[in-house]
């Protein structure tokens, strides 16, 4: 009783921010699986919603197999293979509890840097690195690649190639350019430095938004974007009858020969022509380059996953903080997601 008239004591003296950070961190704990004894009860109704079905085969004819850890196991009887709600997960195979990977995405939402995180959940800052590209590679596969319609706004930004991870020891890798000096020197092509406008060391992320804020964000090319690459970009994935906002770029001409859209170009120096412009795309543009500068530099070969990231910050920027971090948290524990340590290390620049 005397704690509980402490802790009281305590919590009078807080102001309002600190009340709501109090709030936060204690809710953050409840939901927890360390706390939550119905946490595990959530994943299996969300792996098993259509049934218990095997997660190699996807085949119904399976049959209980035992218990390890507290988890029920099956054994699939078509292809043997012996699975439980975990497999085929970003935490199967993890030797870390559940509740590290649960307070990872935690400081993930919070936009927590890799050695922040490291340091809080007491793990070295690779398998920081990898945990967090775990859990990415795993975004983009629940959110997809987006669907637009109505009145849809679509434009270009541009990144500067990065090949940081590629120089690790014992490969074989070769700069494919000059590199960057910093300090002194002009910029232009023949101190080393970067090229000025658009060339072929800038990634082109194409964005397209429409107005009930859906988004597709993709790598597109490096350099200028053609017809054929703007192609694979809409394909399947901007409705019927829709009316597509561009600028005045001429690789978009063709797109209604293609796709069942009307094109509206917003000619070179206006702004907006009537309820058309794309205004807002370019603010996504503006929103999405002050998110990713705070990251120091992302690999060209990694920026898929921070685009992802972004959009998924965007999608839920009116949900609360604890409601998400936990509809996310069982998302990405149920979702079928194989990416390893070793096909994060290798991937590699894929773009032309």
């Amino acid at each position: 009783m005397a704690l509980h008239k402490n802790l009281e004591k305590h919590i009078k003296t807080l102001n309002l921010n600190e009340l709501e950070e109090l709030f936060n961190i204690l809710s953050s704990l409840l939901i927890s699986p360390t706390y939550s004894s119905d946490f595990n009860e959530e994943i299996k109704e969300a792996k098993y919603f259509k049934g218990e079905i095997c997660p190699r085969c996807y085949e119904k004819h399976i049959i209980k197999y035992g218990k390890r850890y507290d988890r029920q196991r099956f054994k699939c009887k078509k292809c043997g293979k012996v699975f439980d709600e975990r497999t085929s997960s970003i935490i199967s195979c993890t030797k870390l509890p559940l509740d590290k990977w649960f307070k990872y995405i935690t400081l993930l939402v919070n936009k927590a840097t890799i050695r922040q995180c490291a340091s809080e959940l007491a793990v070295s800052i690779k398998t920081s690195f990898f945990m967090r590209h775990r859990i990415l590679d795993c975004l983009n596969i629940i959110l997809g690649k987006g669907f637009v319609s109505g009145i849809v706004e679509s434009d270009e930004t541009y990144f500067r190639v990065s090949y940081k991870g590629h120089h690790s020891k014992g490969t074989n890798f070769v700069l494919p350019r000059k590199p960057h000096k910093r300090g002194g020197q002009k910029q232009g092509k023949s101190s080393g430095d970067k090229l000025r406008g658009i060339s072929n060391e800038k990634v082109c992320v194409g964005i397209c938004i429409d107005r009930k804020g859906n988004v597709i964000s993709e790598k597109l090319c490096t350099g200028r974007v053609k017809f054929s690459q703007l192609k694979d970009f809409f394909n399947n994935k901007i409705g019927e009858g829709s009316t597509l906002c561009v600028d005045s770029h001429y690789s978009y001409m063709k797109i209604p020969t293609v796709f069942n859209v009307t094109l509206k170009r917003i000619e070179s120096g206006k702004y907006k022509d009537g309820i058309y412009h794309i205004q807002h795309a370019n603010s996504y543009h503006s929103r999405l380059k002050g998110w990713i500068r705070d990251f120091n530099g992302v690999a060209t070969k990694y920026l898929q996953n921070y685009l992802t990231w972004f959009r998924w910050c965007e999608i839920t920027k009116k949900e609360k903080d604890i409601s998400k971090i936990k509809e996310l948290f069982i998302n990405l524990v149920t979702t079928e997601n194989y990416s390893t340590i070793n096909t994060i290390k290798n991937r590699y620049i894929e773009l032309i």
